[in-house]
């Protein structure tokens, strides 16, 4: 979500002004949208672009403005019976959106994972964790305990709550917030002194982490855009992502980690520019294979990540490529339905997202966050220019 107050109120202006989405099952004063669209102008091109290679059968979800469904189109451009359902999940703020997500997934939850959402760095190294243990992960402020995460917190009743991250970004007033709420639960705190060491350190963690994993997926930590799909797709292969610098050599706990001889397999995701070729270099072993996964932008890596991953899926989540919070958040809740987690432009789907829906062929389309964040273009598929 975005949380700048300006952009909140062009959102909420746009909720309240005609558009083709109807909000159903309203949760605590936000909203879960289900979608209707149609087949649109935008399919002749589409198709049109389709590489002569494709395969028979091959089908386009296309979507436009006249108030149908979207519908599956072959790659003859025969439109089949077959609709697809575009929802939308829609939080008052990144709080409110990471416990919205959380409530669709998760009936309760042993272990649930916290982090900032006012910074990238410690979520995007716990989504992949918490989306290899099915569990929720939860945005907090650096102060203070949402109400909409405190009342998700209640209703999970987990036995375990980690906060990931120092106290600069989550203070223990939080931590003794999280306490009160959670009542029962051990409430624990895994931090380090940068957020390299906290990526590794929740790796190791025996109970919340992933210590014994034969796979890695190594993601720049510096940024937050390649690393956003990685989510999904680490806990479908098994492999959670650990944050290094990418540009700086590798330090020994770092090789440490990558090296370990439980280690078969390393996943580099996003260009030398994210995780220079040097770093990939020193990584090579006869011992464990080494694979780069990157794309032209964040996008584009958004698909080649997810592609790796997933050869087949009916559901697909889309959230903003322009911010972290809604992706990090819902990563893990995609999988927990076995969907690839794609990143978009605020205004409309990247070519290299289309194609993904062309090879996956979903039935059901999940949308994350409200209008200010990604527009009703979006949510009718309306391909980037």
């Amino acid at each position: 979500m975005n949380d700048d107050p300006l952009h909140r109120r062009r959102g909420e202006r746009a909720l309240r002004q005609p558009h083709p989405e109807r909000c159903v099952n309203p949760v605590r004063g936000a909203s879960t949208a289900t979608l209707v669209v149609t087949l649109a102008a935008v399919l002749s091109p589409m198709l049109a672009s389709l590489p002569v290679s494709a395969p028979a059968g091959a089908s386009v979800v296309a979507a436009a403005a006249h108030g149908r469904s979207p519908e599956v189109v072959s790659a003859a451009g025969e439109a089949t019976a077959r609709r697809v359902a575009v929802e939308r999940i829609a939080g008052a703020d990144r709080y409110e959106q990471s416990a919205l997500v959380s409530a669709r997934a998760f009936p309760r939850a042993e272990l649930v994972y916290l982090a900032s959402g006012e910074k990238f760095a410690d979520a995007l190294g716990a989504a992949s964790i918490a989306a290899i243990h099915r569990a929720p992960l939860l945005l907090v402020q650096a102060g203070r305990l949402p109400a909409s995460v405190a009342a998700e917190l209640g209703r999970l009743t987990p036995s375990s709550v980690v906060l990931v991250g120092g106290a600069a970004s989550v203070s223990d007033d939080v931590l003794i917030e999280v306490s009160r709420v959670a009542v029962g639960a051990t409430v624990s705190r895994i931090d380090g002194a940068d957020r390299y060491e906290v990526s590794r350190r929740l790796l190791a963690d025996d109970i919340a982490g992933a210590p014994t994993a034969p796979r890695l997926t190594l993601a720049s930590g510096r940024d937050f855009p390649d690393a956003l799909s990685s989510a999904s797709a680490a806990a479908r292969l098994q492999a959670p992502v650990v944050l290094v610098d990418g540009v700086a050599p590798l330090s020994p706990p770092e090789r440490a980690v990558f090296e370990a001889p439980r280690v078969t397999s390393l996943t580099i995701v996003g260009g030398p520019a994210s995780v220079s070729v040097e770093v990939e270099r020193a990584l090579a072993s006869p011992a464990r294979s080494t694979t780069r996964l990157a794309g032209a932008n964040r996008y584009e890596t958004s698909a080649v990540v997810n592609r790796a991953a997933y050869p087949a899926a009916a559901t697909v989540f889309l959230a903003s490529g322009a911010g972290f919070a809604d992706a990090l958040s819902g990563g893990p809740v995609a999988a927990t339905a076995a969907a690839p987690l794609y990143v978009v432009r605020p205004d409309c789907v990247p070519r290299p997202v289309l194609d993904e829906l062309i090879r996956l062929n979903p039935t059901r389309i999940v949308v994350l966050g409200g209008l200010g964040t990604l527009s009703s273009a979006v949510s009718a598929l309306t391909p980037c220019p």
